[in-house]
């Protein structure tokens, strides 16, 4: 038994094809289902049901990939360990991010100063759960976005941060001489009352699309005001509606540390909605009983300075 043949059946197993899996690791898919039958001839049971579609696990499967994992799982340790035995500014620290968290250019900034050749591999296109899968099959070292407390027991959450909402209007709206007089103030974030979101009945929004974490503690936070938002746009990432929210479009919300560690700019205002229901735990996550490198230790340890 090698690696590769773990692997193999560990690709044919997620993929539930063998066809699918053969593209994804650059064979023949004739090649590939030999090389399955050779590994179950060798192990003396079937490992995959060929009559299911799409292909599934026999209970022999099943307990061959659990345990294939774990031993992928020890030797992606052991490499990790004899790395760190060297000089810890070496190696590689892949991290998957939510793509509208701000901190991570300042983060590793620092990161770069205290390990200046180790790669670094940033992982920012893909959704929450596609993030913890990669993280469970070892492709990436943490994951630093919101977390819930529904998450599996199976991974550790290290708080970094609780994340507020910010309420983003473009500086020429009147609205904002309301709010500055009630209870804004002057301050580069002030704190406005939930309350407040009820002058906004008829201001356009600039929305993230339905999908999207941030969308559902905006939804919340309009719900309890009973007050149905005017979205004029919807974008995809944050990034995209704080733009449209800079040339005038209309107001937008997104978490405060998007724009927390940037220059304010000038053409928006911004306010801090405090409310315990929608403010997200920032943490960063890793599998459970899994070794952690320096590099990955070192780089949480900065994230907690911010």
């Amino acid at each position: 038994m090698n690696t590769r043949q773990l692997r193999y059946v560990i690709k044919v197993a997620e993929e539930r094809s063998f066809s699918i899996a053969a593209k994804k690791l650059y064979i023949a898919q004739p090649s590939l289902s030999q090389f399955i039958s050779k590994v179950e001839k060798e192990v003396g049971y079937e490992l995959f049901d060929r009559m299911a579609t799409p292909l599934k696990l026999t209970a022999a499967g099943e307990v061959y990939v659990k345990t294939a994992q774990e031993i992928l799982n020890l030797e992606y340790a052991m490499e990790k360990r004899l790395r760190d035995m060297g000089k810890a500014q070496y190696g590689k620290l892949a991290v998957g991010v939510s793509p509208y968290n701000g901190l991570m250019p300042l983060a590793l900034k620092q990161f770069f100063d205290a390990f200046p050749n180790c790669k670094v591999d940033i992982q920012d296109s893909v959704g929450t759960a596609e993030r913890l899968r990669l993280l469970e099959k070892g492709k990436i070292d943490l994951c630093v976005q919101p977390v819930s407390d529904t998450l599996s027991s199976k991974f550790v959450v290290d708080e970094i941060m609780m994340d507020d909402l910010l309420l983003v209007v473009p500086s020429e709206y009147p609205i904002n001489r309301e709010l500055t007089c009630r209870n804004a103030g002057e301050a580069l974030y002030p704190m406005i009352d939930l309350s407040a979101l009820l002058m906004f009945h008829d201001v356009p929004f600039v929305m993230v699309s339905d999908e999207k974490y941030l969308r559902k503690s905006v939804n919340v936070l309009f719900e309890q005001v009973e007050i149905e938002p005017r979205i004029q746009m919807v974008c995809h990432k944050s990034e995209g509606c704080l733009a449209m929210a800079a040339a005038g479009i209309g107001a937008t919300i997104v978490q405060l540390s998007l724009i927390k560690y940037r220059d304010p700019q000038p053409q928006m205002k911004y306010y801090v909605i405090r409310q315990d229901c929608v403010r997200n735990k920032i943490a960063a996550v890793y599998v459970r009983n899994r070794y952690i490198s320096k590099a990955a230790r070192a780089f949480i340890n900065i994230l907690k300075t911010f």
